[in-house]
């Protein structure tokens, strides 16, 4: 705020810091300000935040103590063009019977005297 300053010649300072170091052997070109004006302007006005009212919806009630309204409506099957029905397969019989049990080998000779 330069108000106490109006109507007054004044001087002002310009500063620059790049904060970056320069090659060796070369200086900063620095800037120049040319054809500077300081006009009086007005306060700018503050503008309000625009306050948007909070919406009031009463929550909404969960009933833990009514039961389900869905029931189960039972689909029929979707008829195929194709039968589903595969027969069952025919095993050829085996060489030997499987529900005979198996003959005993031979017993051995003993070599016992009475």
């Amino acid at each position: 705020d330069l108000t106490p300053y109006q109507g007054r010649t004044i001087r002002l300072r310009f500063g620059i810091d790049t904060r970056a170091q320069l090659p060796q052997g070369t200086r900063s070109t620095g800037y120049a300000i040319d054809n500077l004006t300081i006009q009086d302007a007005p306060p700018p006005t503050p503008v309000p935040p625009t306050q948007v009212p909070p919406t009031q919806v009463p929550p909404t009630a969960t009933p833990t103590d009514i039961p389900p309204t869905a029931t189960f409506t039972p689909v029929p099957p979707t008829p195929t063009l194709a039968p589903t029905e595969i027969p069952p397969t025919q095993v050829p019989p085996t060489a030997a019977p499987t529900d005979v049990p198996p003959e005993e080998p031979p017993a051995e000779p003993s070599n016992e005297t009475s």
